[in-house]
Protein backbone atom coordinates (compact mmCIF):
# COMPACT_ATOMS: atom_id res chain seq x y z
CA UNK A 1 0.00 0.00 0.00
CA UNK A 2 1.07 3.54 -0.86
CA UNK A 3 1.56 5.41 2.12
CA UNK A 4 -0.66 8.59 2.16
CA UNK A 5 0.01 11.93 4.18
CA UNK A 6 -2.79 14.10 4.58
CA UNK A 7 -3.90 16.87 7.28
CA UNK A 8 -6.98 14.96 9.11
CA UNK A 9 -7.87 18.94 10.23
CA UNK A 10 -7.64 20.00 6.68
CA UNK A 11 -9.91 17.07 5.06
CA UNK A 12 -12.47 17.45 7.88
CA UNK A 13 -12.90 21.16 6.79
CA UNK A 14 -13.58 20.37 3.43
CA UNK A 15 -16.15 17.50 4.33
CA UNK A 16 -19.72 18.50 5.39
CA UNK A 17 -20.87 17.36 8.61
CA UNK A 18 -23.54 15.40 9.83
CA UNK A 19 -25.67 17.19 12.34
CA UNK A 20 -26.47 14.97 15.22
CA UNK A 21 -29.04 15.51 18.33
CA UNK A 22 -30.94 19.08 18.47
CA UNK A 23 -28.55 20.69 16.26
CA UNK A 24 -29.69 18.19 13.18
CA UNK A 25 -33.60 18.83 13.95
CA UNK A 26 -33.08 22.70 13.99
CA UNK A 27 -30.91 22.60 11.03
CA UNK A 28 -33.76 20.33 9.40
CA UNK A 29 -36.70 23.00 9.93
CA UNK A 30 -34.86 26.02 9.36
CA UNK A 31 -34.13 24.17 5.79
CA UNK A 32 -37.66 22.89 5.47
CA UNK A 33 -38.59 26.62 5.95
CA UNK A 34 -36.16 27.94 3.56
CA UNK A 35 -37.44 25.46 1.18
CA UNK A 36 -41.22 26.64 1.56
CA UNK A 37 -39.98 30.05 1.06
CA UNK A 38 -38.00 29.23 -1.98
CA UNK A 39 -41.34 27.81 -3.25
CA UNK A 40 -43.41 31.07 -2.62
CA UNK A 41 -41.16 32.84 -4.45
CA UNK A 42 -40.77 30.79 -7.29
CA UNK A 43 -44.00 31.41 -9.27
CA UNK A 44 -43.36 28.65 -11.96
CA UNK A 45 -45.52 25.76 -10.07
CA UNK A 46 -47.91 24.19 -12.46
CA UNK A 47 -51.37 25.33 -11.50
CA UNK A 48 -53.69 23.26 -13.98
CA UNK A 49 -53.90 21.62 -17.21
CA UNK A 50 -56.00 23.43 -19.44
CA UNK A 51 -55.75 20.73 -22.35
CA UNK A 52 -54.62 17.85 -23.82
CA UNK A 53 -53.83 17.33 -27.35
CA UNK A 54 -51.59 15.24 -29.76
CA UNK A 55 -48.66 15.28 -31.87
CA UNK A 56 -47.79 12.42 -34.02
CA UNK A 57 -49.66 10.23 -31.51
CA UNK A 58 -47.62 11.69 -28.17
CA UNK A 59 -49.82 13.35 -25.13
CA UNK A 60 -48.81 17.20 -24.98
CA UNK A 61 -50.40 19.53 -22.34
CA UNK A 62 -51.37 23.15 -22.00
CA UNK A 63 -50.60 24.29 -18.15
CA UNK A 64 -51.51 27.20 -16.11
CA UNK A 65 -49.16 27.88 -13.86
CA UNK A 66 -49.13 29.94 -10.73
CA UNK A 67 -47.46 33.06 -12.72
CA UNK A 68 -50.96 32.82 -14.62
CA UNK A 69 -49.56 32.31 -18.00
CA UNK A 70 -49.85 29.06 -20.11
CA UNK A 71 -47.46 26.96 -21.24
CA UNK A 72 -46.60 23.76 -23.46
CA UNK A 73 -45.60 20.51 -22.23
CA UNK A 74 -45.15 17.48 -22.71
CA UNK A 75 -45.39 15.92 -19.19
CA UNK A 76 -46.85 16.62 -16.68
CA UNK A 77 -47.29 14.72 -12.93
CA UNK A 78 -49.93 12.34 -11.88
CA UNK A 79 -51.36 14.80 -9.17
CA UNK A 80 -52.76 17.32 -12.38
CA UNK A 81 -53.52 14.61 -14.33
CA UNK A 82 -55.63 13.17 -11.82
CA UNK A 83 -57.37 16.82 -11.03
CA UNK A 84 -57.76 17.36 -15.08
CA UNK A 85 -59.75 13.56 -15.39
CA UNK A 86 -61.98 15.05 -12.44
CA UNK A 87 -62.43 18.16 -13.89
CA UNK A 88 -63.71 16.96 -17.39
CA UNK A 89 -65.86 14.10 -15.59
CA UNK A 90 -67.78 16.58 -13.70
CA UNK A 91 -68.00 19.09 -16.73
CA UNK A 92 -69.21 15.82 -18.64
CA UNK A 93 -71.70 15.20 -16.35
CA UNK A 94 -73.25 18.65 -16.25
CA UNK A 95 -73.42 18.91 -20.43
CA UNK A 96 -75.21 15.36 -19.94
CA UNK A 97 -77.74 16.61 -17.53
CA UNK A 98 -78.54 19.55 -19.49
CA UNK A 99 -78.92 18.03 -22.61
CA UNK A 100 -81.68 15.64 -20.85
CA UNK A 101 -83.22 18.25 -20.05
CA UNK A 102 -83.41 20.46 -22.75
CA UNK A 103 -85.08 17.02 -24.91
CA UNK A 104 -89.28 17.63 -25.26
CA UNK A 105 -90.96 14.78 -24.31
CA UNK A 106 -93.84 13.97 -26.42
Amino acid sequence: MKKYDVDRNEFNKRLPRINTGEDAAVSKVQDQKSARAEDQKSENRPVEIVRIYRIKGKKHYKVRFADNKIYDCDWVNKALLDHYDRKMKAKNARIRTNDRRNVRQR
